[in-house]
């Protein structure tokens, strides 16, 4: 049974875990663009380093012998002018019982980065990590002032979003401890999607691992026995007498289409905290935690009926061995018992013995608190697709539901990610090695035998690189002695010679972490191009300014145009383009000085330009302030997840290994201060807020620069401006039912809440979402001066307006007729999305599907940009029979404009449209 094979898989995940190798001596195999450092660069202070390993392993085991000829990155560093307990520490929790990143975080690490700050006396510190070692940095800088302190964060293989075994160590511990106690008590009816109440996992999941465990014995009598299902809510179909598909052949896809309730309320709708003591999982997480334990432990109770061992013949006893054949029988059935038992308390204790040999070899402990922060931050349900479809961990991109499952770390790492700033930067190093487990049964995908790469790639901010091993000997425990990671990290900290141009390639398509290109765009105006991508930024250097010239050549502002050619237009849908600049110091020579990461000062959206033989082309306009003497102006060009898309590591891990490069144009003016006077508006606005919050990545709400000359668009005023879809119209193939047409998810930006301070020590909160248009009345009771201010903020946390009103309250007025407050904020667009196409279709056939949008334009809009998904007009072609949905989507760019302040959206609409496919010929 796929249940048992599955269970099977994790002893054999445990027994390669042991294989793998345990410390790094693999060949020093060379990373393109990632160049070797070079020898010691001198004993001058430079930025300390602190070394945090992972859960497994003390220092010496990871990053090699502590000696200047040593190997390993300690050995390099020292080589490279690190000096022991000066410029250089290492935090070493080995002997640490049962460790929990967020304590390691708070305590040890804390205490480790004080220390090498005060023995350096600089203010910032570098920090690498391997594998869980990340987890504790990136929660100190989220829970402390870590992005304050931080320059550089390199994570060599890190689980940014879980681990897949603390998850498989949570079956294993409670199908090993409910094989020994029991379920909880009765199980509900089959099908029912009531929860107990939450008062621990243990009392949680004994309760649902037996309501799972009945439907698993449902599931096997219907696509087992009887070969089919008794239909969603009780009718026929799924394979019964009444239905023509074929059953599903797995449990959860069975559970999707034979209790729909069941799986929306209780595991699509459940993506919540659980409740006191539930480790900041979600609901979610216990409940698909359930379903596996539930599984399980039917397996390890199912009863097998043997055949007894047939009787002595009769011709025997009648010859008089009567008694040599009795006794002979009742041996065979004795040893048929005895080898029937032994089957039973093996499988019974199968789930021990593999929970212990997970514990020995990862690290983690089953009892601990620390296990649940570990568990990974969405989990696949392989169900029919909703409104979350996307690609997983360890799925098929498009096969089931992404579900939230652990909700302290996402909090967490949403505050980390907000809390960078301009400082930071994080570079990312992973491994890939063929998936080894498909055999065994585990559906995961390119794995470094510990730590699955989707889980290592974040949301990039704009310095941010990602580095990808792949091989049979990149494997997680390899990595921190690979000679090539090795001379990475050096370049990432500014100890070796990184490379130069636009940034290197480090994979097919992906960067290496060096310092700033070398294309000039001049110091008094020039053109550019270059290539930008995913994996890392793109640097060109467009105003240089020597200490020779006195900083006169270039006074006044530099007006940066950048032309970028649409990502969705070139086949890389999900993401969007990212452009800023940045002023660093340059060397004698007048080219910037490597080692040290940006830091954007302005960053810029892009507007729809027209179109050019690349398809869509994006335009970007910013004005920035000269660099003074001895600085560089560097323009940053980079993509990034799309917001819209979903989690932005899972959109990430689609493009693994593939190219994700984009050309890009630029050119450049110098103006003077008169010149500045006298130019258009779009010349002369000031430059845009560094970290302001927006809807998009590198967007500015204050900085909404509108199309530049020449550009398309021009829509009149109150009509939205529509962006032509792909032509051809695009052509989708499907075979699965679970294959999207697109990945979007609604997703909106809108009011929440109004946050009132009368100025008297009252205030006033206003949770209505309906309330854009507020109308308040407050008495003061005494006179006096008050300053009453209303803050509106969106459900995603962003600050939308913050208005002020100044009161004057004589003494005649205290206690009389109420002052009235009116405040206004955005008010969300009214929108009509209709799907038209055949709602019964043929193999083999291209059918047309057209979208229709009608948006409305709400109060204070200043412009809308509405662009389609998968286009306005499309194709679909099915491959298979059966009932599928076809998805389409817009993405509504609303920009505002109120008197203090302008301000974009980005709002997400969904439509779904159901078609019942038939096969145009004879079939089995």
């Amino acid at each position: 049974m796929a249940g048992g094979r599955r269970l099977l898989s994790l002893v054999v995940l445990a027994v390669l875990l042991l294989l793998s190798p345990r410390t790094g001596a693999a060949p020093a195999l060379a990373a393109p663009g990632v160049s070797a450092p070079s020898a010691a660069r001198g004993t001058g202070p430079r930025v300390p380093v602190v070394l945090v390993h992972g859960l497994t392993g003390g220092g010496p085991q990871v990053w090699g012998d502590r000696g200047p000829g040593g190997r390993g990155l300690y050995g390099r560093l020292i080589g490279a002018g690190y000096s022991p307990g000066r410029t250089l520490f290492t935090y070493d929790y080995a002997e640490t019982g049962g460790p929990d990143y967020a304590v390691l975080a708070q305590v040890g690490l804390e205490r480790v980065v004080r220390r090498a700050l005060e023995a350096s006396g600089e203010e910032r510190v570098d920090i690498v990590t391997f594998g869980s070692g990340a987890l504790a940095a990136r929660y100190w800088a989220a829970v402390r002032d870590g992005p304050a302190l931080l320059r550089n964060l390199v994570m060599i293989a890190p689980p940014n979003h879980g681990l897949l075994q603390a998850d498989l160590i949570k079956v294993l511990y409670h199908t090993h401890r409910l094989t020994r106690t029991g379920p909880g008590p009765t199980p509900s009816p089959a099908g029912e999607a009531d929860r107990p109440r939450f008062l621990s996992e243990t009392q949680y999941v004994g309760r649902r691992a037996g309501d799972y465990r009945s439907l698993y014995a449902e599931y096997l009598l219907w696509s087992r026995l009887l070969g089919g299902g008794p239909g969603p809510e009780g009718s026929r179909g799924a394979g019964g007498a009444a239905g023509s598909a074929a059953p599903p052949p797995d449990f959860e896809l069975w559970l999707a289409r034979e209790r729909p309730s069941l799986v929306e309320e209780a595991i699509y709708a459940a993506e919540v905290p659980a409740g006191p003591g539930d480790g900041g999982l979600t609901l979610a997480y216990y409940e698909l935690l359930s379903l596996r334990v539930g599984r399980y432990l039917h397996l390890a109770h199912a009863v097998t009926v043997r055949r007894p061992p047939p009787l002595p013949g009769l011709e025997d006893i009648l010859a008089g061995g009567w008694r040599e054949a009795l006794v002979s029988y009742l041996k065979r059935l004795l040893l048929d018992w005895g080898v029937g038992k032994a089957r039973e308390l093996l499988s019974r204790e199968r789930a021990g013995a593999g929970l212990g040999l997970a514990e020995l070899l990862t690290g983690l402990d089953a009892g601990s608190a620390g296990l649940g922060r570990l568990v990974p931050e969405h989990l696949v349900f392989p169900g029919p697709g909703g409104a979350g479809a996307a690609a997983g961990l360890g799925a098929t991109p498009g096969s089931g539901r992404v579900l939230l499952c652990n909700w302290f770390l996402r909090e967490w790492q949403e505050r980390e990610a907000a809390a960078r700033g301009r400082g930071a930067r994080h570079v990312t190093i992973a491994g890939s090695c063929p998936n080894l487990f498909g055999a065994a049964g585990l559906g995961v995908g390119p794995n470094d035998l510990v730590v699955e790469v989707v889980s290592a790639l974040t949301a990039p901010h704009p310095a941010d690189s990602f580095i990808l091993r792949e091989g049979l000997l990149a494997v997680h425990r390899a990595l921190p002695g690979d000679g090539a990671v090795v001379s990475a990290v050096l370049a990432a900290l500014g100890a070796g010679a990184g490379p130069e141009s636009d940034g290197g390639q480090a994979t097919a398509g992906g960067p290496g972490v060096g310092g700033p290109g070398s294309k000039t765009g001049g110091s008094g105006g020039g053109t550019g191009s270059g290539v930008c991508h995913l994996w890392g930024p793109a640097y060109q250097t467009l105003a240089t300014v020597s200490p020779g010239e006195g900083g006169n050549s270039a006074a006044g502002t530099v007006i940066v145009e950048v032309s970028v050619a649409d990502p969705v237009a070139a086949g890389l849908d999900g993401l969007s383009a990212l452009a800023w600049v940045a002023a660093v110091p340059t060397g004698p020579d007048g080219r910037p000085v490597p080692g040290e990461p940006p830091s954007p000062e302005a960053r810029f959206s892009f507007e729809e330009a027209g179109r050019s033989a690349d398809g869509l082309v994006l335009t970007a306009l910013l004005s920035a302030p000269a660099p003074g003497p001895g600085r560089a102006l560097l323009l940053g060009v980079r993509l990034a997840p799309d917001p819209a898309a979903g989690p932005a590591y899972l959109t990430l891990g689609r493009y693994l290994g593939r190219d994700t490069r984009l050309p890009f144009s630029y050119s450049v003016t110098t103006r003077t201060a008169a010149q500045r006077d006298g130019a258009p508006d779009a010349a002369a606005r000031p430059p845009a807020a560094a970290d302001a919050p927006t809807g998009k990545p590198g967007g500015d709400p204050d900085e909404d620069p509108g199309s530049p000359s020449g550009s398309a668009g021009g829509a009149p005023s109150g009509r939205a401006e529509l962006v032509p879809g792909p032509d051809p119209p695009p052509l989708i193939k499907v075979v699965r039912v679970t294959r999207m047409t697109t990945t979007r998810r609604e997703s909106r930006v809108v009011h929440a809440r109004w946050e009132w301070d009368f100025g008297d020590g009252e205030r006033l909160v206003d949770e209505d979402p309906a309330h854009s248009l507020a109308r308040v009345e407050h008495v003061y009771r005494t006179a006096g001066t008050f300053k009453a201010t209303a803050v509106s903020w969106a459900n995603d946390g962003r600050l939308l307006r913050e208005l002020s009103w100044d009161i004057e309250v004589g003494p005649e007025d205290a206690g009389g007729e109420p002052v009235v407050f009116e405040a206004e904020t955005i008010q969300e667009p009214e929108v009509r999305l209709a799907l038209k196409g055949p709602v019964k279709w043929v193999t083999g056939k291209p059918a047309r599907f057209e979208l229709e949008a009608e948006v409305g334009w709400p109060p204070h809009t200043r412009r809308q940009v509405v662009r389609a998904y998968p286009g306005w007009t499309f194709d679909v072609v099915w491959e298979k029979p059966g009932r599928f949905e076809v998805r389409a989507a817009i993405t509504v760019k609303q920009s505002y404009e109120f008197p203090e302040r302008r301000l974009t959206v980005w709002n997400t609409y969904v439509v779904v449209a159901a078609v019942e496919v038939l096969t145009a010929g004879l079939t089995e």
